[in-house]
């Protein structure tokens, strides 16, 4: 177990420990700090003194025309049989990319819906930005007889950015009282306008 976010923060995969053969991932990553999206991808990581198959995907995190970073996320190919290896469920992708306390996309969803609008800007579609932010606040209401007040809370910033953002937008909650959006933009003021008033939401 982890003792805070400092173990792992700014840290490779390959810095933990994680995989038997680091350079099938390095390579992929490498790709896509080049510009490619990596889509499920197999492999193997360790987890709880287990070496678990995997299916990764990761796509680049890009600030304008630059490449800042990646996004990804892995599956474990074994949770939901062999088919997993060529395509999940229809019903397990629903479930797994939902965030079961406020209904809107988790992590896993957001980073489907970043994978398709990477792919149309790989086409020559629309420039796209991501926006991520905490809420702020609510870091000492982590014990559990205030657990129902911060849940009241999220609820409230998710309803808020969905229908503010859901329209021409994905919003997601990718962990704790983190919340980010992938929206179309028209142009870098566009973006920085429009990230403004996602953070307003969430930080109010």
């Amino acid at each position: 177990d982890f003792k805070s976010t400092m173990d792992v923060l700014g840290k490779t995969d390959e810095d933990m420990g994680w995989h038997v053969d680091t350079d099938p991932f390095m390579n992929n990553e490498l790709r896509v700090l080049e510009g490619e999206s990596v889509l499920n991808a197999q492999g193997t990581c360790i987890a709880q003194g287990e070496v678990r198959n995997i299916v990764a995907s990761k796509i680049p995190l890009r600030r304008g025309s630059e490449i800042v970073g990646l996004l990804g996320y892995f599956t474990d190919a074994e949770w939901a049989g062999d088919n997993t290896r060529s395509l999940m469920l229809d019903g397990f992708n629903r479930m797994s990319e939902t965030d079961q306390l406020t209904g809107i996309p988790n992590l896993r969803g957001m980073m489907s819906s970043a994978v398709s609008y990477q792919e149309s800007f790989e086409d020559n579609g629309p420039d796209f930005m991501c926006v991520i932010a905490d809420v702020a606040g609510i870091d000492d209401y982590g014990k559990v007889e205030c657990r129902s007040f911060v849940n009241r809370v999220i609820k409230v910033v998710a309803r808020s950015l969905a229908k503010e953002w859901g329209v021409d937008g994905v919003v997601a909650r990718v962990g704790g009282n983190r919340f980010a959006a992938i929206r179309q933009v028209l142009s870098e003021n566009d973006a920085t306008n429009k990230a403004r008033s996602f953070r307003e939401v969430v930080e109010s």
